[in-house]
């Protein structure tokens, strides 16, 4: 296991010596490295320099408070776990303390190896785990920005909520303009949408729907569209997110029989990395869904359904490409 690197700031020597008696009792006294300082200066410069894993702060440094420390670290980008100790019992303090970041609090009084223990291992798995949950949030926009492929994400009304470089330039649309339009305009043939909808209300899901669409400037475009239905965990509305392919060159065949579009030059190189990328997907995904059985604090709700999302829309853009490829292989 990695030794954890812990500075605890704190002007009273006593409660220095009782940390470090906690921390080094028991079987597991080497997982824990514990530094000391007792000035406000020392300890914000050791959280910019990032020099630990976690701090334990006690909520009155000198002349300075616990507090003030906390949302200094915040404000400064510190986003390792900070946990707030407190002489005595205070819900205000408390939840003073978890409204502005800290990953947990503890009464001096009633700590014990096992809770400080305890304490520090949930806030570092947590903050690991959020660590890694945004780093993927970045590798999905990435995804979502440089698919050449066009993807919007709408509702059931047909509200545009998002749009990659490739949909706006498919549709001649602008970011900043996007939820002015609504997908509806899109479907030369009102049918066309209605019935897409009504598939994706039976089997949540579409693959390689033929279908003409219109551009703002008013030019016709075949295309072939993917799209699947999402509930947010979160929200009470569907969610659609659909790919739209535009059939530049369709081949005699493809009409004739309504087999989509075969992928050209794919190798087996690629099936492999995109069944790579599925995988790491289902991990994250199942990583995700642990997350929320477990009692989530509310501000990281919102970006871990977010994240959820997006793999999902990810996975599901992967395994069409997939299924294009295998059938090439046919």
């Amino acid at each position: 296991m990695k030794v954890i690197k812990i500075l605890l700031v704190d002007h009273d020597e006593d409660d220095y010596i009782l940390m470090r008696d906690l921390l080094s009792s028991g079987v597991d006294a080497n997982n824990y490295w514990l530094s000391w300082c007792t000035t406000y200066s020392d300890a914000i410069n050791a959280m910019l320099k990032d020099h630990y894993d976690l701090y334990l702060v006690d909520y009155k440094i000198g002349k300075h408070y616990g507090l003030h420390l906390l949302n200094e670290a915040v404000k400064s980008n510190c986003t390792k776990p900070i946990i707030i100790l407190t002489k005595e019992d205070d819900q205000t303090i408390d939840e003073e303390a978890l409204n502005a970041g800290a990953a947990n609090y503890l009464t001096k009084d009633k700590i014990t190896g096992t809770t400080l223990k305890r304490s520090i291992h949930y806030a570092t798995k947590q903050f690991t785990t959020l660590e890694q949950l945004k780093r993927n949030k970045h590798t999905f926009h990435i995804l979502f920005e440089r698919l050449k492929d066009a993807i919007l994400i709408s509702d059931l009304s047909g509200q545009i909520l998002d749009a990659n470089k490739s949909a706006l330039q498919l549709f001649g649309l602008e970011y900043a303009n996007i939820s002015d339009v609504n997908c509806a305009f899109f479907y030369r043939s009102p049918e066309e949408r209605q019935a897409l909808i009504k598939i994706l209300q039976r089997d949540g899901v579409i693959n390689d729907m033929l279908i003409e669409v219109l551009t703002l400037s008013g030019e016709v475009k075949t295309c072939c569209i993917n799209s699947f239905m999402e509930i947010p965990q979160h929200g009470d509305s569907e969610l659609l997110y659909t790919v739209v392919k535009e059939v530049t060159k369709p081949s005699h065949q493809f009409f004739q029989t309504g087999l989509p579009l075969q992928p050209h030059n794919l190798r087996t190189q690629l099936l492999q990395s995109v069944r790579a990328v599925r995988t790491s997907l289902s991990k994250i995904t199942q990583e995700i869904e642990h997350r929320f059985a477990l009692e989530t604090p509310s501000q990281d709700a919102a970006l871990l359904d977010t994240i959820r999302m997006t793999a999902s829309f990810a996975d599901q853009a992967l395994q069409t490409l997939e299924e294009e490829h295998e059938r090439y292989q046919r």
